[in-house]
């Protein structure tokens, strides 16, 4: 109970710390992408605290992180952060040509309603309506899907940051205990797992087992989180596949965090459940939508030097503050 209290104190200490070495480490990635990148605010449905739109995914001549509305002011720095190590791995991948975009298709949709067609049907015969089941089944194997994709990333994204960052190890150790409160909420309440098909709850347990036994590594025992997950279904497979993720981590190269992805996959058994899209290398600008509060954005990317890009985020960031808080 006291290690979060003092990790909360530090972080506060190291705010401004923080935040230049995201700012910092925003306009590199700038440069290695090719295309700057924005920040907002957003609603989420699922439980992620931000989520980074690629401009090459998106069609547009610039990146925009999205972070969750509401969320703790003094762990922002930490979500950041996280989105730009994601904009990292994949510009890396994609000058190696090996990046590859994660989608689910029609085939692989219907690999995974087979799956669990008998949950389908005690669904509907617990009253349950077609359509809604059917919605209910959409959103639950793309949850799981989209956990996969990240599971392993978010394990090598963490670990990046636990080594290049001193100052945000405080906002990470609060920021990631968050999130994992909430999944381990979600993945353990009773209606939840009354109306989720059976092999889908295995594997998210197994998935978030292994996450919680990477995090109490990666903190060294400051925290328990997998101490729920010991006494559920799937914790082997858990131990299984953190085991293997520390394995193959000292001999990560740019793209093999895919590869990561499918043995994840295969030890949950849902390999077929989602398919790869290749990266072309280039992609047609057709949204240009400028932000707000910037008189002309073109002049400032000609312009380019770090100042103004120091300058730039903490005229956003104070916009979205109240004058208190900005004092």
């Amino acid at each position: 109970e006291l290690y979060p209290e003092v990790q909360r104190e530090l972080a506060q200490r190291l705010e401004s710390d923080s935040f230049k070495c995201v700012q910092t480490y925003k306009v590199e990635l700038e440069g290695l992408s090719g295309y700057p990148v924005k920040e907002e605010e957003g609603e989420f449905k699922d439980n992620i605290g931000a989520r980074i739109q690629m401009a090459w995914k998106h069609s547009r001549d610039h990146h925009v992180i999205i972070t969750r509305r509401g969320y703790d002011p003094l762990l922002l720095c930490h979500l950041q952060a996280h989105e730009l190590t994601h904009l990292q791995m994949e510009a890396e991948a994609r000058k190696v040509g090996r990046n590859r975009f994660f989608a689910t298709t029609p085939q692989s949709r219907d690999a995974a309603f087979k799956a669990v067609n008998s949950d389908l049907d005690k669904l509907k015969r617990a009253g349950y309506p077609e359509d809604t089941v059917t919605k209910m089944l959409l959103s639950m194997t793309g949850g799981i899907t989209g956990f996969l994709f990240n599971c392993p990333l978010d394990m090598i994204i963490e670990t990046r940051l636990r080594r290049r960052f001193p100052a945000l190890h405080p906002a990470q150790f609060l920021s990631v205990s968050v999130l994992a409160d909430e999944a381990l909420k979600a993945s353990t309440h009773p209606e939840v797992a009354k109306i989720t098909p059976r092999r889908i709850m295995r594997a998210n347990l197994a998935l978030a087992g292994a996450y919680a036994l990477f995090l109490e590594e990666l903190f060294e025992g400051a925290a328990l989180p997998a101490a729920p997950y010991r006494k559920m279904e799937g914790f082997d497979t858990s131990k299984r596949i953190f085991q293997h993720w520390k394995q193959r981590l000292p001999n990560l190269t740019p793209g093999d965090e895919y590869d990561l992805v499918d043995e994840f996959a295969d030890m949950v058994g849902i390999r077929d459940w989602y398919d790869w899209l290749p990266d072309t290398g280039h992609h047609e600008v057709t949204d240009t939508r400028q932000g707000e509060g910037t008189s002309d954005e073109a002049l400032l990317r000609k312009k380019h030097p770090a100042a103004v890009w120091y300058l730039l985020s903490a005229l956003e960031r104070f916009d979205k503050m109240t004058t208190e808080q900005v004092r």
